[in-house]
């Protein structure tokens, strides 16, 4: 509205779909589009913590005896070295 407010007439509405774009309807019922990737855009960077944040990989291993099956033991050995 703010880019348009004084050409737009009385009645006019604006919808916006789910990807951003923007469905103009004015009051005699004629339509213009504008298509979402002119409007909205990804946000800068992750925002997320596993985005911010890398684990550092501990330099010792857990030492086990079936590397495909760990035992809760040796689960809680790793977990704690992380």
């Amino acid at each position: 509205d703010n880019a348009n407010k004084d050409k737009f007439p009385a009645g006019t509405e604006v919808t916006v779909g789910d990807d951003g774009t923007a469905t103009v309807t004015y009051p005699d019922g004629s339509k213009d589009t504008i298509p979402g990737d002119q409007l909205v855009q990804g946000q800068k960077g992750d925002t997320t913590d596993a985005g911010n944040i890398t684990p550092t990989v501990p330099g010792d291993k857990v030492t086990v005896k079936d590397p495909s099956h760990l035992t809760d033991d040796e689960k809680n050995q790793v977990k704690n070295n992380v």
